[in-house]
């Protein structure tokens, strides 16, 4: 598939609308601002495929939490390190996840805790001592 051809179907792709607008709703119920609000990345389903994956970055307080919509993986194989202030992620069960995310804030290069419930990653950070915002 050509890029024009690939480009000209994500316009006029109805899904993508419909996320915008539920990120819009999402932005003005809880006071995020647009550039908080969860965004789609797509990872690794298989060598040729393709999966869009739901990611949310947060700061609260002294952390950063980041939160991942991964229903199906198996917690056991959950691999998370941070480094350089991105977080990777690899997971694996019926699908294989591979996911870097560029933090703006700087972080420590340890990961605080994290929690798998229910097909939603989350993922505790902490801020690097003497950085504000």
């Amino acid at each position: 598939m050509d890029k024009n051809k690939r480009d000209k179907d994500r316009e006029e792709d109805p899904i993508d609308e419909l996320f915008d607008n539920i990120t819009r709703i999402f932005s003005s119920i809880f006071g995020i601002p647009l550039n908080q609000a969860p965004s789609r990345h797509i990872v690794n389903k298989e060598e040729n495929e393709k999966e869009e994956i739901i990611k949310h970055v947060r700061e609260m307080g002294d952390n950063i939490i980041v939160i991942y919509d991964v229903p199906g993986v198996d917690p056991s194989t959950i691999i998370l390190k941070v480094k350089d202030n991105k977080l990777y992620l690899y997971a694996r069960n019926n699908r294989e996840i591979r996911d870097v995310t560029e933090l703006k804030t700087p972080v420590k290069d340890k990961i605080k805790s994290w929690d798998y419930r229910n097909g939603i990653l989350e993922v505790v950070l902490e801020k690097k001592k003497g950085w504000f915002k």
